[in-house]
């Protein structure tokens, strides 16, 4: 979407709403609350894609990819109140230079400031999903005094050539403070990069530390990168690798100063999976997990496993742990995954479930090591009040509960914010 609207100053909106947590019961023991149904009020976002981050105190905070005063989406904080949940909208995206359409969440730094990305605005021809610019990388500042405005800064403004261009994960950063993401497109060859900002006083320097798109190599990165004990980034790509079209899983190791890129596995939309758009996680014996969107034993995605190489320079063995039929076990999963203490997965799925609105599903671990995964759909969404179609990785919340978002739904049916009993 164009925006022509051009302010002077940025202007952060406070918007405070109060919501009643409505339960919603799965059975005898699974149930989901709404915390926030967005688009009540004119400023308010709507369509959140990303999920939760909370502070130190149980406040969480997210992003919507539309809505606000100027339709290009908004950064908001949702605050505890005895049994209520408030809503402040913090920033509200302009949609021209400042951003617009953040589809990533955002990343608290030790000072309370938070930083994220948006696929549009800034400079540049770059258009992508009606949405005009490169994309930012911005940073929101909280009020000095109490009461008072959040402040965006722009950190980085993508351009669309070599430094990228759409990013559209989170970010993530190193122990000394920089900033670490992926573009979908742009760099050497436009098929996206994995970049680091470094701060310098106030000013921050971009690096493009790789551009995807060389033969056999992944293609335009959707989610953002993970460290690992290490300090190598690992990753995954929604296209690219060996068969072309249907995405890999990526290392990036830093040595004398530079990082190398590897491909550890190229997806063949068979019953392996294909077009990972989510990031990754690992377990305690450094294998990775996340979903992909497409492929599998029907088509409609999967929660696959890679394991590492039991000697140096083997290859990383995949395994698929589950298959979704996009029936009442839920299909099409776009987001990521989470452990428990004993190490089930938790997800969502955009699609299936009991209505076709999509699930939060729970995977739980062979009981030796070895064997099958069992799924359990904790909830499916009516695309009602309580919300449909969740596109959001979920956290744990301090209380036990799952937390995330959901792209449809709610009292508006723009989205909501939920938590549901593990």
């Amino acid at each position: 979407m164009k925006h022509s609207i051009n302010l002077v100053a940025i202007v952060a909106l406070f918007i405070p709403s109060y919501f009643a947590l409505t339960p919603r019961a799965i059975g005898a023991t699974r149930v989901e609350f709404v915390l926030h149904s967005f688009g009540g009020s004119p400023e308010d976002g709507k369509y959140p894609m990303a999920g939760l981050v909370f502070d130190k105190v149980g406040a969480a905070y997210g992003t919507t990819t539309q809505g606000g005063f100027y339709g290009a989406g908004v950064v908001f904080k949702l605050t505890p109140v005895g049994s209520l949940w408030r809503e402040t909208v913090l920033y509200d995206f302009h949609g021209t230079t400042d951003g617009a359409s953040p589809y990533g969440g955002v990343v608290l730094d030790r000072s309370g400031n938070l930083y994220g990305e948006t696929i549009g605005g800034g400079t540049g021809t770059c258009f992508y999903q009606n949405v005009s610019g490169c994309g930012v990388v911005y940073e929101l500042t909280p009020p000095s005094q109490r009461g008072g405005s959040w402040k965006e800064s722009v950190v980085h403004t993508f351009t669309g050539g070599n430094d990228g261009a759409t990013p559209s994960g989170n970010l993530t950063f190193d122990t000394s403070g920089a900033l670490f993401g992926t573009t979908l497109f742009g760099g050497n060859l436009q098929e996206g990069t994995v970049f680091k900002l470094v701060r310098s006083g106030r000013a921050w320097t971009e690096i493009v530390l790789h551009s995807f798109g060389n033969v056999d190599d992944g293609a335009e990165p959707a989610a953002g990168v993970v460290f690992d004990a290490h300090g190598n980034l690992w990753g995954t790509t929604v296209s690219g690798g060996q068969y072309l079209y249907w995405g890999t899983v990526f290392e990036m190791v830093l040595s004398d100063g530079d990082w190398t890129e590897s491909v550890l596995y190229s997806f063949d939309n068979g019953t392996d999976g294909g077009q990972p758009a989510a990031g990754l996680i690992f377990d305690r014996k450094g294998a990775l997990y996340s979903t992909t969107l497409s492929g599998g034993v029907t088509g409609n995605g999967t929660v696959f496993g890679l394991t590492p190489p039991s000697t140096s320079g083997g290859a990383w063995v995949e395994n698929v742990l589950y298959s979704f039929q996009d029936g009442r076990d839920g299909g099409l999963p776009q987001a990521g995954l989470i452990f428990d203490a004993v190490g089930n997965l938790y997800g969502t799925t955009h699609s299936g479930g009991e209505s076709g609105a999509g699930a939060v599903f729970k995977l739980t671990a062979p009981a030796q090591g070895t064997g099958e995964w069992n799924e359990t759909v904790l909830y499916s969404f009516t695309n009602g009040r309580d919300g449909g179609l969740p596109d959001s990785n979920l956290v744990h919340g301090s209380d036990g509960y799952l937390y995330g978002t959901s792209y449809a739904g709610g009292h508006s049916y723009d989205g909501t914010v939920f938590k549901i009993t593990p």
